[in-house]
């Protein structure tokens, strides 16, 4: 399909992590990516990106007209709540043995960073004697070698937790329980456990990159994902402020207004009848 043929094109794009971090694909998807993701750019009327990360990102990779690419920010699944301090307890009692928690959810490969996020709780558990665990949430996916190493070197492994794939229900739960999301990706076009933590009253922790400080605004402690060093000190921070933390949540409660399933579906749509509508002008 091409952008002169009578039929419209819309393109809905992610991120361009595979041009950032090639080294961290299989191969094959690497190959697909490369080959096809800058016909498809060209081919497409209109570009709808899911942050302005990533309309940023699209324009220093593809130069292109601007107003082709369209942001329409993701928004966050129903049932994402508060619980109750006694729901939460035995949250805590049956995964992580009754103990607080930090959580990070996602697929499991390298770019999510779990290597460093490992070392950096041993360093806070080390310096802090915090009794408090990691939940580590997500499939494993590719290239996991380096999450196990840090594991096996982990002197608190046995209160590192993977629990794999979560059903819906239990995710929610498991965030909802959590003393603070963990979220220290490389690199996100968005970063949707960011909103399902503030949904949940949860304080975030999340990477100073891409386009995490987006959508977290001001309602999250930020470090820089590379650096083991400020990844702890948050994870200090957080534990040993409950002021802090209840200004994260208050933040966090203004900040994930700023994102709603309606607005996308309304930018969406009008994205696509301008698109149809330019193409009908055309004959």
């Amino acid at each position: 399909m091409s952008r002169t043929s009578g039929t419209p094109s819309v393109m809905v794009l992610h991120d361009l992590a595979y041009i950032h971090y090639p080294e961290q694909l299989p191969q094959p998807v690497l190959r697909y990516l490369t080959r096809y993701t800058k016909k498809f750019l060209a081919r497409s009327d209109r570009i709808i990106a899911i942050s302005h990360f990533v309309k940023s990102d699209i324009l220093s990779h593809f130069p292109m007209e601007e107003p082709r690419i369209i942001v329409a920010p993701n928004g966050c699944r129903e049932g994402f709540e508060p619980l109750e301090a006694t729901e939460q307890q035995l949250v805590r009692n049956q995964y992580a043995g009754g103990d607080p928690y930090y959580f990070y959810l996602g697929a499991l490969h390298p770019r999510k960073n779990i290597p460093r996020l490992i070392e950096a709780y041993s360093r806070f558990r080390e310096e802090t004697g915090a009794n408090i665990n990691l939940l580590v949430g997500g499939r494993m996916a590719w290239k996991t070698g380096a999450i196990l190493d840090a594991w096996t070197q982990s002197a608190f492994r046995e209160d590192i937790r993977f629990l794999g794939y979560l059903p819906e229900e239990e995710l929610k739960k498991v965030t909802a329980s959590a003393l603070a999301l963990t979220y220290l990706s490389l690199f996100e076009g968005f970063g949707l456990p960011i909103l399902e933590a503030m949904r949940c009253d949860v304080p975030v922790i999340t990477s100073a990159a891409a386009s995490m400080p987006e959508v977290a605004g001001d309602a999250a402690l930020l470090a820089d994902p590379t650096q083991v060093d400020q990844i702890a000190a948050a994870m200090a921070e957080v534990w040993r402020n409950p002021e802090l933390r209840e200004s994260l949540i208050t933040k966090g409660r203004i900040q994930r207004e700023t994102f709603s399933w309606d607005s996308a579906a309304q930018k969406i749509y009008s994205v696509l009848e301008q698109a149809v509508n330019e193409k009908s002008a055309k004959g």
